[in-house]
């Protein structure tokens, strides 16, 4: 399995007492991705359990409040009512200031069932974010996101409370998207 592939375990039963350890062959390792639609166009959007906010980069946020097709699922950019300090996990360790926000109404192909689910997000903009949409852990948690790995490799997610289950990409495999 992809999870096995990138960080393999050792069967402790079969380690010789006093021999040193293994090497650990290191693979490349991945982050949750799957395929969201924004006025029909689909994008790649990183879920993120260990964002605490949903970001957006703000060269992106413009671009979908410019584009004809996506224009009608954006509201924004709108101020906060303060700025907001991003921090790492270690705290007093700041990475980033947000002042404004964008909301984006995003659309989710279940591919088991044909159904489609749909949400709105408050992303913070973020001039120089890592991927152009993250979707952080306070809004995984609002739409009842799992995830879980099948026997083939593949990784499902489900938003429980929309009732869709999509693919993730994993490594190998990357699904078509406008970004």
């Amino acid at each position: 399995d992809k999870a096995e592939e990138v960080a393999p375990t050792v069967d402790r039963r079969s380690l010789v007492p006093d021999m040193p350890p293994r090497p650990l062959v290191v693979r490349q390792g991945y982050n949750c991705v799957i395929l969201a639609k924004v006025g029909g166009v689909p994008f790649r959007i990183v879920l993120d359990t260990g964002a605490a906010r949903s970001l957006i980069r703000t060269s992106f946020a413009e671009k979908l409040r410019k584009n004809k097709r996506t224009k009608g699922e954006v509201y924004g950019p709108r101020p906060m009512s303060r700025p907001v300090v991003l921090e790492g996990v270690i705290k007093g360790r700041p990475s980033a200031t947000i002042t404004e926000a964008t909301q984006v109404g995003l659309a989710l192909s279940d591919v088991t069932a044909g159904t489609q689910g749909s949400l709105e997000v408050c992303f913070g903009e973020m001039s120089d974010c890592s991927d152009p949409m993250i979707l952080g852990f306070p809004d995984l948690a609002r739409y009842g996101f799992q995830v879980e790995e099948d026997d083939d490799g593949h990784v499902w997610v489900h938003f429980t409370k929309l009732g869709v289950t999509v693919l993730a990409e994993t490594p190998g495999q990357q699904m078509d998207s406008a970004c």
